[in-house]
């Protein structure tokens, strides 16, 4: 996305993998949607992802989708989910 929005550069378009980031260990990133990317695992992990460091080959690792009402990732939708909105209703800074 950042490179798509200018926001950062990508001489090596090819590779999928933003020039600030090479040289950094990468691995493939289960994303919460199951989709999977390359990224460090400080990224994947501070966007709820899941990283697999072994590999950069998503298909080996079987991203499968969380549940996309689980706000708290407990593994289940719950009322503990709709207290989080609650707890977030209203207007935004």
């Amino acid at each position: 996305d950042e490179i798509a929005d200018g926001t950062t550069a990508d001489v090596n378009p090819a590779d999928g993998v933003p020039d600030e980031c090479q040289g950094l260990e990468l691995g493939a990133c289960c994303t919460v949607r199951g989709d999977c990317l390359p990224t460090t695992e400080a990224h994947c992990l501070n966007a709820g992802g899941t990283w697999h460091e072994d590999t950069l080959d998503c298909d080996a690792v079987g991203c499968d989708p969380q549940c996309l009402g689980d706000l708290d990732l407990d593994g289940d939708v719950d009322v503990m989910d709709l207290l989080t909105i609650i707890d977030r209703w209203g207007t935004c800074p």
